[in-house]
Formats: structure tokens, sequence, C-alpha cells
């Protein structure tokens, strides 16, 4: 899915959400930052999603961010582009957090440019990068933050993922997917991660055991909800074989889950969903608040400069 198709599939998702939601805030926090001109981001599809600073090939200033993300995956999308936002916000290498001192350790920049991205600009070599990252830590916003992804996870391992009306296809995405199936369309994979990612399942009509077939499908797509949200919690907490962390996997995890939710058809009615929007509204907050000292020269600390414990 190109760009384009990405953010318009954005504006039509928030377009159904109440606009003072967090969910909405966010969504359209992200197609702003889609449609900046003064924070450049190039984009590419691949398997292996990540997001890394751009910086002017001369000054080596940073202008920006490039975007990696998979096909057909908006919650991934969504994690990505935080990560983007996340580095305009506190300007500190991709940490989620407004960091409040000097970063002595210096960057290393590559020599050409990541393919897809945009001409005159290269990005920090890898290594540099993370060391520089880790010079920004600070062990107070990690408490913090972890703390916060560790009650998320309480909540999760006991929550309720049952939902009402049971997650099935409807009659026209049952033929739709039959008319796929029948005549051999390269469109049905799109179609099936289509409905994948909403978490839709196909209801039997059998005579015999069609409750039985329908209880176990549905049981299934629950736990692999449940699945899904603990692995998105873990990465937060210790990101992709111990290479992450809260420090900078913890905005991004916490927006790809809200977004993933929505499409699965929850909302405040369901615990998971409250605590997991509490947890999104804080750490958006603070995004705001480091935006808005930046329209001031960055002269003073953000209105809300450090991470909030929240009481699940």
């Amino acid at each position: 899915m190109k760009i384009s198709l990405n953010v318009a599939k954005l504006k039509s998702i928030v377009a159904g959400a109440a606009s003072a939601t967090t969910f909405a805030k966010i969504v359209q926090e992200l197609i702003s930052l889609a449609e900046s001109r003064d924070f450049k981001i190039s984009y590419c599809e691949a398997p292996n999603p990540n997001a890394m600073p751009l910086y002017d090939a001369v000054s080596k200033k940073l202008i920006g961010a490039h975007v990696t993300y998979r096909k057909n995956d908006m919650p991934n999308f969504i994690h990505e582009m935080t990560h983007a936002s996340v580095l305009k916000s506190y300007q500190c290498d991709l940490i989620n957090y407004y960091c409040g001192t000097t970063n002595t350790v210096p960057l290393e920049y590559g020599s050409t440019k990541i393919d897809g991205s945009y001409d005159n600009t290269v990005s920090a070599l890898g290594v540099s990068l993370i060391s520089r990252r880790k010079a920004w830590y600070r062990s107070d916003c990690e408490r913090t933050l972890q703390g916060n992804l560790q009650g998320l996870m309480r909540v999760a391992e006991s929550g309720n993922y049952v939902q009402s009306p049971e997650p099935y296809m409807s009659v026209d995405e049952k033929k739709r997917l039959k008319e796929l199936k029948g005549n051999g369309d390269i469109r049905l994979l799109d179609f099936l991660e289509d409905m994948n990612e909403r978490g839709l399942v196909v209801k039997s009509n059998k005579f015999l055991k069609a409750s039985e077939i329908n209880k176990t499908q549905i049981d299934m797509e629950l736990t692999r909800r449940k699945n899904w949200i603990k692995d998105r919690i873990n990465y937060g907490l210790n990101g992709m074989s111990g290479l992450g962390d809260v420090h900078f996997e913890y905005d991004t995890v916490v927006n790809q889950m809200l977004t993933q939710m929505h499409l699965w058809g929850y909302d405040s009615r369901y615990e998971l969903f409250r605590a997991i929007d509490q947890v999104a509204l804080e750490a958006y907050e603070r995004r705001v608040s480091a935006l808005e000292i930046q329209k001031l020269g960055g002269i003073t600390r953000p209105v809300i400069a450090i991470p909030r414990n929240i009481t699940f």
C-alpha cells in the first residue's frame, strides 16, 4: 500500500471516530506529520519496518525521518510514524520523552542517502546512533514508563476480550471472499489481510456443529488478540531480542495497540481499551507539550516535562 493510500486510509478511519477521542487526536497528529513541509518524511514498504532520522547532507541538521513500514498493516504504519513524531517532538534521537540535557556523544553519518529517501540527505550510522541514544537515557523516566507498561500487562492478562456483537464477517464480506477465491483474484491476499487486521472470522452456517465450530473460531481469535497485545507490551519493555526498551519503544507500541483495538471494534466499554487509551493520551500530551516549546525556540522546559504514572 503506497503512502498516499495509507494517509487516505487514516483519514477514512479517523472520520468515523469522535474528534475528542485519544485515537482521533493521535491519527490527526500523524496525518499532519505526513503532510508537513517543515519535517520531511520519506517512505519505504518492506518486511523489516523501522524509522531512521534524516539529516541534511551538508549541515547535518535534523530535517526529518525515513519510515519503513509493512504492507497492509495499519497498526505497524502507526507504530513507525509514531517514531517520526517522537523524533520531531523531542529532537533526541528517537527517545520518547523530553531529555532536557546536552548530549556530548558525537553522531557519525553515512556518506550516501538511504534508498528511497530524499536527495542531499544522510542518516546516522547505527552504532553511533545507539551510543548517542543511550547517553540520553533517564532512569526516572524509565521507571515510570516500565511501570505503566507493566500495569497494562496486568490488565491484558486478566482482561475480557469477548465482544458483542461477535467478530464475524458481514454477508457482503463473505460474498466478496467467495468471489475472490472462485476467480483466483490477486486481490484475495489483500482482502484476507484486511479481515485479519480487523479480527473478523467467517461464521459457519453448517447444519451440524455450527455453534461448536463458531465458538472454536471465536476462542482462537480472542486468544490471538490477547497474545498480540502481550507481545506488543513485551516489545515495549524489551524490544526485539533485547535490543529495544521503553526509552524509544513506548509511544510506538502504545499507539500501535490503540489502533489495533480500534480496528478490532473495541471502545471505552472495555477495560483494556480504556487502559491503553489512558497511556496513549498521557504520551500524546507530552509530545504536544514538547512541540509547544519548540515554537518558543526551546528556551524553556515543556509544561509536561516527564512521563506521568498511570493508575489503572
